[in-house]
């Protein structure tokens, strides 16, 4: 297969196999040609004139009317090829997820979760909606540290992942915690941040009834993470776009907590779909902090290196 390149600097395409382009900053370079068939990135590596390796990522943007034509984008700080995320991940048609359908619970009696939820540390550990619950809240114990109330690394104080808007919902949600629970985070107890978590979190917003180990994870995280009002939109619109399941639309800001039908067709896609979903769902994730960015940079950066590890580790969990 022959690629036609069109370096970044100029815009000359010239034959993959190999290239001389004179002024060009890159220099006379050999190009050693990677091309992962059946996935969503083509790396690159060439040398420059310094004979350094610079590892490079091709664009999906075709250049001009040549559909073998693409953007050759250098891959560092200052120039990244912003459709390969800037990461190396191919995500392959045969990819499968061992053992990654666990047991789920559909959502019979709310009330029923919620006083699970009030007794967490009275319930078996081997009930199915606290089994999961608990491997839940370990994931996210590790993104969540303790209480932080620097003005120039977050915009109110956070206690365990709970803010303090967060901590005033629940009261408004459970009148009956008001007065038994500090009306500030910075008093909250583990235990107190679990019960948040399982009854505002895990059973609002119908996380057990999710299948898959690997969407479950990213849902539940980018709920802890994130504003729950595009969660479910960002989950159905990726649905449409990316999968063969095909699911209505909620108006933007209206929906938080996923519908049957989205949920349904969470829990129908192959080992492809979900992973193909997964990586459309931590891109809007990215692109939401992005857009957020208001000058807390060591909040902005710390989220991002969060997605990274979960991009990370629900790759490392795929085998071809």
């Amino acid at each position: 297969m022959l690629l036609k390149i069109a370096p970044s600097s100029n815009g000359r395409t010239a034959d993959s196999d190999s290239v001389n382009r004179g002024s060009n900053p890159c220099g006379a370079a050999k190009f050693e040609t990677t091309l992962e068939e059946g996935g969503f990135f083509v790396n690159f590596n060439i040398k420059n004139k310094q004979n350094q390796d610079i590892s490079s990522a091709l664009y999906y943007k075709q250049i001009g009317n040549d559909a073998a034509s693409y953007k050759l984008a250098q891959n560092n700080q200052t120039n990244k090829a912003r459709d390969t995320q800037d990461q190396t991940y191919i995500i392959r048609e045969n990819i499968k997820f061992p053992h990654d359908e666990d047991v789920y619970m559909p959502l019979k009696s709310k009330n029923m979760y919620n006083k699970m939820c009030k007794n967490l540390n009275n319930i078996d550990e081997e009930e199915p909606y606290m089994q999961i619950f608990n491997q839940l809240g370990n994931m996210v114990g590790e993104f969540e540290g303790g209480l932080e109330t620097n003005p120039n690394k977050i915009d109110q104080p956070t206690n365990m992942g709970i803010t303090q808007r967060t901590l005033d919902n629940f009261f408004k949600a459970h009148p009956e915690y008001k007065g038994k629970y500090p009306s500030k985070v910075d008093d909250l107890t583990r235990e107190q941040a679990n019960t948040i978590y399982c009854m505002d979190f895990y059973t609002q917003y119908r996380i057990p009834e999710i299948k898959s180990k690997i969407l479950r994870k990213s849902i539940y995280d980018t709920y802890v993470n994130h504003s729950p009002d595009e969660i479910a939109r960002w989950l159905q619109e990726g649905l449409n776009e990316v999968t063969s399941q095909h699911v209505k639309v909620d108006p933007a800001n209206t929906v938080s907590v996923m519908g049957s039908e989205t949920i349904s067709a969470l829990n129908n896609l192959t080992d492809y779909e979900k992973a193909k979903l997964d990586e459309y769902f931590l891109n809007r994730r990215e692109d939401a902090w992005k857009r957020e960015n208001t000058g807390y940079q060591n909040k902005f950066r710390g989220n991002l290196n969060r997605i990274q590890k979960l991009r990370k580790r629900h790759h490392e969990a795929g085998t071809y």
